[in-house]
């Protein structure tokens, strides 16, 4: 197994102008988390790496092979994503996860 592996990868987001390139190599076993402000394009970028959108330009590959070329099953079984999801308890200023 090679790992997740972005190459020139550009991505779409809406109202943005493209940033640079990125060149991303992802080994197995490794955890990563993607932070930065709302609308910066964080969901559109794990998005893209997951397959589920196409990028602006360059690719994305899994073990070398892209991501697009392959099924959702097969993906499924591959890859994964957890969010961080916070909401606010009752007038106190502590977050709480779910």
């Amino acid at each position: 197994m090679t790992g997740l592996t972005t190459s020139e990868l550009i991505i779409d987001i809406p109202g943005r102008p493209s940033g640079q390139p990125l060149n991303l190599r992802v080994e197995p076993g490794q955890v990563w988390g993607v932070l930065g402000p709302n609308g910066v394009g964080k969901t559109t970028l794990l998005h893209t790496l997951a397959g589920l959108r196409q990028p602006r330009a360059g690719q994305v590959l899994l073990d070398e092979q892209p991501v697009t070329g392959m099924k959702r099953k097969q993906l499924a079984r591959r890859l994964g994503w957890c969010f961080r999801i916070a909401r606010m308890v009752s007038r106190q200023r502590s977050w709480k996860r779910r």
